[in-house]
């Protein structure tokens, strides 16, 4: 779809600043749940909502709605600045919100079921999005899954490529958030410490954990890490493993990752590793037994990564992970 919107009609959609300038911590609960009562609210009045966030926020927020908010009737789009100040030389805020509420408007009466996050140039399914260079104006990217819109002097929405709602006669609703305890580890920068932190989230009470490995999801072969994972899995602890933003995880590609695999750890194909936080997160909340979470991470439910097949481990790759 390419066109532009001659006028912009506020009663159209919804336009939220939820968040203080400069936020960039971890968002809590009570907040979360306040920014997903009104993009619900938006959406079962048939509007969709512009959400003004700082830009550190904006991916994680953002991924983690596209999971826990249903059946979303219409689309929310985020947007922010690398300058926020209006009197700020060369701020690009209002350009950016000016192009959100275009792209909002466009988008209004479309019964589409995506999170998205406007850029400078591009407009980007928000679980695919990753921060990319922050001394650009253009401050995200999308390094595995092409944008979904072009921002010139026309606005070129690629709509055949979005998410349609599910059930439009529906109403959109939030699932409540009740998993905690999903330990995200950078197994690559913390190679010599990652056996003994996988153990203390264990004894923590950890419900899954999600590892960041080296490019190419090489497992590191440390034999403390590895008992460390052996542990988890036998408590029937979800342990996933991915890679580099850009990079796809096969594991079946080395031994070690086969005996990985057929000890029942998921790889997280081309998913982006905060949105496999938020996945593993979202699957747990819904209940699921450990043979089906496995099934379900390999599925594309909201766009967020190329659906693949599950690995069938020959018996002889289910054994002890002994070096």
């Amino acid at each position: 779809m390419r066109t532009h919107a001659r006028g912009l009609d506020q009663d159209r959609f919804e336009v939220i600043s939820p968040l203080p300038e400069g936020f960039d911590g971890d968002i809590t609960s009570e907040q979360f749940d306040a920014i997903a009562d009104l993009i619900v609210g938006a959406c079962n009045y048939g509007r969709p909502t512009v959400v003004i966030a700082p830009i550190p926020a904006i991916p994680r927020l953002a991924t983690r709605l596209s999971f826990f908010i249903e059946n979303q009737k219409r689309p929310s789009v985020f947007v922010g600045a690398l300058r926020p100040w209006l009197d700020e030389p060369r701020s690009d805020l209002f350009q950016n919100f000016v192009t959100a509420l275009e792209v909002a408007e466009l988008l209004g009466k479309r019964a589409i079921a995506e999170t998205l996050i406007c850029g400078r140039h591009w407009v980007y399914r928000a679980n695919r999005c990753i921060i990319g260079n922050a001394n650009s104006y253009e401050t995200f990217a999308s390094p595995s899954f092409e944008p979904l819109g072009e921002l010139k002097a026309d606005v070129d929405l690629h709509t055949d490529s979005m998410l349609p709602t599910e059930f439009p006669d529906f109403r959109t609703y939030v699932v409540p958030g009740r998993a905690k305890g999903i330990m995200a580890l950078d197994a690559e920068n913390l190679a010599d410490e990652s056996g003994g932190l996988i153990r203390m989230a264990l004894d923590a009470g950890a419900k899954g954990l999600v590892i960041r490995a080296v490019p190419s999801g090489r497992i590191p072969r440390d034999p403390d890490f590895l008992n460390a994972i052996e542990i988890a899995v036998r408590q029937d602890i979800p342990v996933a493993i991915g890679t580099t933003p850009g990079g796809v995880t096969d594991l079946s590609r080395s031994d070690l990752g086969r005996r990985l695999l057929g000890m029942g750890v998921m790889e997280t194909g081309d998913m982006l590793f905060d949105v496999a936080v938020e996945k593993m997160r979202w699957l747990l909340d819904g209940d699921r037994d450990r043979d089906w979470l496995a099934v379900d991470f390999a599925k594309a439910f909201r766009g967020e990564c190329t659906p693949r097949a599950i690995y069938k481990a020959p018996h002889k790759d289910i054994r002890p992970l002994e070096l």
